[in-house]
């Protein structure tokens, strides 16, 4: 379903973002005729987006096959119109290589094997809407005659309620105890909350990923002999995904000793429950909650009991949050010490090990299982009916994955009830993080990108495509399907990973439904196999030749990749090459493309073609770039230039070019050097958040050549980092001028704070400021009220000069966290930096003992006003002057 969803979604981005980039270039690239089969193919794809929204097509061979003719006929129409755009602009394709393409398009993904091939752009898309057409009668018995243009609207379009289907589970049978090793405290905390007197009703939710223990927690929770003697009567209920209200109610009734063999209604059920809870102290648990509407329809019937409890297990945070935030219980991944534990309890009865020369590789076994008890109970199932050998343990650790995801496990089934619990929308998104290799810490900016890219998703009026990710992958966070590793300073997502379980159960639906093809964990031969994908990610383990086939989109690769002129990329939209080349020129020419990330060292000259008008972001992780040259000025839909390992020239664009547009999507700009602000560069990029440059003048230049003071006008600037070369800081500081919007400022190398701390202190929106290297001619820095209104975080590294800090409570009103290093000269921290309440930490490194001390007053004082979440934080290393770095 998800590759169906994905290739609608991005079949109508292409005709309502990217055609329109064409025709303004090239007025006759499409024929009238043409224009009015793309309109009707626009209509029908909405159609069946708005359907997919709202209905499951289930798993059915009549539903597979529906899947798979929705997806070749979207992938067919986005294959002929991009085909024809090449064609038409480059003019490179020959004739008869030209058919020989549209043969093969037609006979993969159409399916038409006649004799007689249809050749022409138009008769394509004529045939992939007659395949629309018999599609749309097929899920609606919608005749095409009637489809009108009204009816296409998305906002109109109210998808139907699928009728749930009964499913009610009993309630399942104990296990042992022992499982409960590594949650022994929460089981405590939950014990408590049940035992403790409350004069109303109390609702717990105990919330995790699949697999994680809430249902063993729930359990040994339920079967307790202190609770079973706390309560009058207990009753246990699971929900499931589907769910029939009327089976739910008569299976807790039968739980509680109550048989209904008449009226099965829903009110009637609902009456007698309640009647028969009323006035008596009950616990029940509702086990596996996936629905609000469920959760509202049988928490009518249950009356506020004093001392009564209901316990819910739910893998949904917005569900949890619902049902009841302020008792929620969140179960994490075990620590490697308790998985160890947990491992050992299952293989021989108790928390330690009695065979010595098992630990070492026991430990590892544990460790592979990444903290999921689910995978440790597995794997301690399999070692303790195994031989207690050190070869047989051996063969277990470097087989872990693979036997807790083998056929005869149900781990990967479990784990994939949440991936098929998902809103269409996001299980595109969620089969994406299969191409990253496992244990791979993912940036959450780039993961983006390449949803964006990728074309997953679906565009939102009122927010930015990245805004629309970043929402969707905050859902999968709050669904436990990924997890967010590293959060920025101000509360931003900045990387995530996933568990290697799920990863595996990706792999395995991306695979099944023919969404991405990944050759870790599938014996791939050669590139043949490779002939009908359309995204394919190879690690480095692939040793073979690779050629791409023309309908290739997406080429995610770990190993050295060089064919850059291969005629079959001309389509292609991703391409994420760790390794990309030795010796060899690379002239890019890709009309496609929407991201590129080349990461290598380039021997040779780099130029990109001012053809690439679909390009939207583009990072370069080289070491040595002085032959780079980017015209960026010819890219209209770029959002994102990033080179993350040291700085590139852009040239000035060429002032008056009526044909130049404006990068009204740029949003990021890092790694540039050398970047002048003139009136047309800014006119160009009004929108831009984030910029990084690094200035250095030359022999023939003064600080007026940089025109500092036209940043001002960026007014949707959120980030700004200047990093200056020693000699020229002073100047470029007082010529230089901040926007209103400023959310961060990294200022780096040589400059006065006396003339920075003036330009800055007022900036309304303010919140993390971070100097290194600058110095501090008057050595006292006087904080004057009003300024830094927002500021919450302050980080000083290496500020020369700078002895005392003169400052009240009042001037830092939000302050947070503040990161000295370095500071020498400082005497001490003021103490009525202790005086703010929402200070929370203080981090030092290499600074001397005076400033410690001044610290550990703070602390003292933070402690004895109750805030004890207060941190204070010391890195004791000598003090010394390391090179500076610029943190990714």
């Amino acid at each position: 379903m998800a590759t169906a969803y994905a290739s609608v979604v991005s079949l109508i981005q292409l005709i309502e973002e990217q055609i329109p980039i064409y025709i303004a270039r090239r007025p006759t690239i499409f024929s009238e005729k043409q224009l009015g089969e793309i309109k009707s193919l626009k209509q029908k794809a909405y159609f069946i987006q708005a359907y997919l929204e709202g209905h499951s097509l289930g798993d059915s061979n009549e539903a597979d096959d529906l899947k798979r003719r929705i997806v070749d006929a979207s992938y067919a129409a986005a294959d002929i119109i991009e085909l024809h755009i090449v064609n038409d602009i480059k003019a490179s394709l020959p004739t008869q290589y030209f058919k020989k393409i549209i043969k093969s398009l037609i006979q993969v993904l159409l399916h038409d094997h006649e004799k007689k091939t249809l050749l022409n752009v138009s008769q394509v898309i004529q045939k992939v809407i007659q395949d629309m057409d018999s599609i749309m009668t097929d899920i609606e018995g919608v005749r095409p005659n009637d489809l009108t243009p009204e009816m296409i609207e998305i906002e109109d379009l109210q998808p139907n309620n699928l009728t749930p289907v009964h499913s009610f589970r009993p309630h399942p049978s104990m296990i042992d105890h022992d499982t409960m090793v590594g949650f022994d405290d929460r089981l405590t905390q939950i014990m408590e909350k049940l035992t403790r007197q409350q004069p109303t009703l109390q609702i717990i939710p105990i919330i995790g990923m699949g697999g994680i223990g809430k249902t063993t927690l729930a359990q040994n929770v339920y079967s307790n002999s202190l609770i079973m003697s706390c309560f009058d009567i207990r009753g246990w209920v699971t929900v499931s995904q589907v769910y029939n209200i009327e089976q739910i109610l008569l299976g807790l009734l039968s739980k509680l000793g109550f048989s209904e063999q008449g009226n099965r209604e829903y009110h009637h059920l609902g009456t007698i429950l309640h009647q028969h809870l009323l006035g008596r102290m009950y616990l029940i648990i509702v086990d596996d909650l996936w629905n609000i509407e469920a959760w509202d329809k049988l928490k009518l019937f249950l009356p506020n009991t004093k001392g009564s409890r209901i316990i819910v297990t739910t893998r949904l945070k917005e569900v949890a949050n619902y049902v009841g935030s302020c008792n929620l219980h969140e179960i994490n991944l075990l620590d490697e010490k308790k998985s160890w534990s947990l491992l050992c309890q299952r293989t021989f009865g108790q928390e330690s090990c009695p065979r010595p020369e098992l630990e070492e590789v026991g430990r590892k076994i544990a460790k592979s299982c990444q903290g999921l008890p689910l995978s440790i109970v597995v794997i301690g199932g399999l070692l303790v009916n195994s031989k207690m050998t050190l070869d047989s343990w051996n063969y277990v650790a470097v087989n872990v994955n693979k036997i807790i995801s083998s056929e005869d496990s149900d781990c990967l089934d479990i784990l994939l009830l949440s991936y098929k619990h998902l809103p269409i929308h996001l299980q595109p998104c969620f089969l994406y993080m299969g191409v990253f290799s496992e244990d791979h810490t993912i940036r959450v900016s780039e993961l983006i990108n390449l949803w964006v890219a990728e074309g997953f998703l679906k565009p939102n009026k009122l927010k930015t495509l990245e805004e629309v990710a970043e929402g969707y992958l905050n859902d999968l966070n709050e669904r436990h399907l990924i997890m967010i590793t590293k959060w920025g300073s101000l509360g931003t997502m900045k990387t995530c990973n996933i568990h290697d379980l799920l990863r595996d159960m990706c792999l395995r639906e991306a695979h099944r439904e023919k969404f991405i093809l990944v050759n870790k964990g599938y014996k791939l031969q050669d590139s043949s196999q490779f002939i009908t994908e359309h995204r394919i990610a190879i690690d480095g383990t692939f040793r073979h030749d690779f050629r791409p086939t023309l309908l290739v989109r997406s080429l995610i690769c770990e190993h050295q990749y060089e064919s850059f002129d291969d005629p079959n990329f001309k389509l292609l939209r991703v391409l994420y090459v760790l390794n990309a080349f030795s010796e060899k020129k690379f002239d890019s020419n890709l009309i496609n493309l929407r991201f590129m990330r080349l990461s290598t060292e380039p021997s040779h000259a780099i130029y990109l073609e001012h053809r690439l008008w679909n390009l939207q972001t583009l990072v370069f992780d080289f070491f040595y770039t002085d032959k780079l040259t980017l015209q960026i000025w010819k890219m209209p839909q770029l959002r994102h230039l990033i080179c993350k390992t040291t700085y590139i020239y852009i040239p000035d664009p060429q002032r008056g070019r009526i044909d130049d547009p404006v990068l009204e999507n740029l949003q990021t700009l890092t790694g540039i050097s050398n970047f002048k602000f003139t009136e047309e560069v800014v006119r160009r990029i009004p929108n831009v958040k984030k910029i990084e440059i690094y200035c250095r003048l030359n022999s023939r230049e003064t600080r007026s050549h940089y025109y500092l003071n036209n940043i001002g006008r960026l007014h949707k600037l959120q980030s700004l980092t200047l990093l200056f070369n020693c000699d020229c800081g002073r100047e470029f500081v007082q010529n230089c001028v901040f926007p209103h919007s400023l959310k961060k400022l990294k200022v780096l190398e040589t400059c006065d704070l006396e003339d920075l701390i003036p330009r800055i202190g007022w900036l309304p929106h303010l919140e993390k400021l971070e100097l290194s290297s600058v110095s501090y001619k008057e050595k006292e820095w006087n904080s004057v009220e009003g300024n830094f209104p927002r500021l919450k975080i302050l980080k000083l590294n290496t500020i020369h000069g700078l002895s005392y800090w003169n400052v009240e409570s009042a001037h830092f009103p939000l302050l947070e966290h503040i990161y000295f290093t370095n500071l020498c000269s400082l005497k001490e921290i003021p103490s009525d930096i202790g005086e703010i309440e929402t200070l929370q930490s203080i981090t030092l490194s290499r600074c001397p003992t005076s400033l410690i001390d001044s610290a550990k007053n703070i602390l003292k004082e933070q402690l004895s006003n109750g805030n004890e979440g207060f941190r204070l934080v010391v890195d004791r290393r000598p003090i010394e002057y390391p090179p500076f770095t610029i943190e990714d």
